[in-house]
């Protein structure tokens, strides 16, 4: 199970569909109809995927830095800059769109953006969690390039 992967992915922004409910067959069938990637540690699944032409990546870290790395490596693309106009809701995936001030009435530093989901109406703004998940983003960065370094031999 990756929820806590999928949450941190759509704050990058991602469109990630995480649903405990699916078996291993609807969720091929459903990465293929939809052209999306599965993300699986089961490597019966990765198999079986690799076998029906779905795009898979088998996730073989211990954490969801290493597991994040792991995802940008293997698709080939780099990280986005986190920035939370560009995030999705990371509980139900849906758009965020920039609150009125007035509406907002939670404490908060003064004159902080809020960001409301389009979807089941959760609220956010950069507050104290924001250096964690800065943290998670460096060190995704570092082992991207601790791993580029090591396979071009620079590192």
């Amino acid at each position: 199970m990756h929820g806590s992967l999928a949450r941190k992915l759509r704050i990058y922004g991602y469109d990630v569909i995480y649903d405990t409910k699916l078996g291993d067959k609807d969720l091929l069938n459903k990465a293929a109809e939809e052209d999306r990637w599965l993300l699986t540690s089961d490597r019966s699944l990765y198999l079986t995927a690799l076998k029906r032409g779905v795009k898979v990546c088998l996730l073989l870290g211990g954490d969801d830095a290493s597991r994040a790395a792991e995802v940008f490596r293997k698709i080939g693309i780099e990280p986005p800059t986190l920035k939370p106009e560009a995030s999705r809701c990371p509980v139900c995936n849906g758009l965020l769109q920039i609150c009125n001030p007035e509406e907002v009435r939670v404490k908060r530093k003064p004159k902080s953006t809020s960001y409301r989901c389009i979807v089941c109406g959760k609220l956010y703004w950069i507050g104290s969690h924001w250096p964690r998940i800065m943290s998670f983003d460096r060190r995704i960065r570092q082992l991207l390039k601790g791993r580029y370094s090591r396979r071009n031999g620079y590192g």
